[in-house]
């Protein structure tokens, strides 16, 4: 399997998002 990157978010509160796409989705930030 092969991995996804999205690497341009624009976003007005990081934390809020990064919450949100973890939960949806699995995303993790790094």
């Amino acid at each position: 399997m092969s991995n996804f990157i999205w690497y341009d978010l624009m976003t007005p509160d990081m934390v809020a998002s990064s919450e949100f796409y973890a939960h949806v989705v699995g995303w993790t930030i790094k």
